[in-house]
């Protein structure tokens, strides 16, 4: 059996009118307030209330759990969007997602930023720049270093190692230091010509 509802009608030259409904026992209360600026639409029950504020400037929504679903979402602004969670702050594409900004995008984390896919490029059209305290770049089968023009420099000192090292040019090579050591348990200089000295 369907309860009885009971609906109220307020009418106010001061303070505007007030439709109100209410169900039975525990059932939640309905009620929308005009007061000649604002429309406010409100259902609350025992535990939970929600609420639509709505003026000539502005609409606000407060509730617990906010759903929006369609077909298709567009959204924008004129002069700024702000996004913001106290708690866990997820957004989800079963298809491509793209982010874009025609001047600058930054994204930044206190503690930790995780990049992953199956596929990572990170490309600059004027340069790139990695910068850290410590860096780290490890490959597990391999790691590659290109450029038409590649340069190592440490401040302090370079270590390259590994269970075996070949330096290759195609045309020449210079090794050149205040002190140059060069040194194995077996040691080989092989050329057609090989000059040592000044």
């Amino acid at each position: 059996m369907t309860s009885t509802l009971t609906c109220a009608v307020q009418l106010n030259k001061t303070s505007g009118i007030t439709l109100t409904v209410t169900g039975a026992q525990n059932s939640p209360t309905q009620t929308i307030v005009m007061n000649g600026t604002t429309v406010t639409i409100t259902v609350k029950d025992s535990s939970n209330t929600s609420t639509i504020t709505q003026n000539s400037e502005s609409v606000s929504i407060s509730c617990n759990t906010f759903a929006l679903t369609a077909k298709q979402i567009n959204t924008s602004s004129s002069t700024g969007t702000t996004l913001a969670s106290t708690g866990v702050f997820s957004i989800t594409s079963s298809k491509a997602m793209t982010m874009t900004g025609s001047q600058t995008v930054s994204l930044g984390a206190t503690q930790g930023l995780t990049l992953s896919g199956s596929t990572l490029t990170a490309k600059g059209t004027q340069s790139a720049s990695l910068t850290a305290p410590s860096v780290t770049v490890n490959g597990s089968t391999t790691a590659t270093l290109k450029g038409a023009s590649v340069s190592v420099t440490g401040t302090q000192s370079v270590s390259v190692s590994g269970a075996s090292c070949t330096v290759k040019a195609d045309l020449a090579m210079t090794v050149q230091g205040v002190t140059t050591t060069i040194k194995g348990t077996s040691a080989a200089v092989q050329a057609a010509t090989v000059a040592l000295g000044p």
